[in-house]
């Protein structure tokens, strides 16, 4: 979920954001499983069918 916050650029708590930043200027890695990616783009296509 924290993922999905970061990339619509909603509040979310400041541990959370240090850590996106960290890993924007590249002192730490994120690890996405792909499961989750694939749920990701599955719940976007549902939505939009509706």
């Amino acid at each position: 979920m924290a993922y999905i916050l970061h990339l619509e650029k909603r509040k979310m708590p400041e541990t959370t954001k240090n850590i996106f930043m960290n890993a924007e200027n590249g002192n730490t890695q994120i690890t996405v499983p792909a499961i989750v990616i694939a749920e990701i783009g599955y719940l976007s296509e549902k939505a939009h069918r509706y």
